[in-house]
C-alpha cells in the first residue's frame, strides 16, 4: 500500500493538516496530488482524525449556498 501523505508524531499537526486536506477537496480530489491515502503514527491518530473532521465540517453541504 502506497500513501503520498504521513504524519508522524513529530509533525506540527496544525501545519501539516492543511495540506491532505486540500488535496482531497482541490479539483473534487480529479488531481495526481489528491489525498487518496494519508499514513498517520498510532500515537497522534485521534487528534488528526478529529481535526481532519473539523476541517472537512467547514466546508459545509455541497448544496448549500453559503459554501
Amino acid at each position: 500500500m502506497a500513501a503520498k501523505s504521513a504524519i508522524s508524531h513529530a509533525a506540527d499537526i496544525g501545519a501539516a493538516l492543511p495540506f491532505p486536506v486540500n488535496a482531497a477537496i482541490q479539483k473534487a480530489g480529479q488531481t495526481c496530488s489528491a489525498s487518496s491515502r494519508i499514513l498517520v503514527q498510532g500515537r497522534v491518530y485521534d487528534t488528526v482524525h478529529e481535526r481532519m473532521a473539523a476541517a472537512y465540517a467547514e466546508w459545509g453541504a455541497d448544496l448549500t449556498i453559503a459554501t
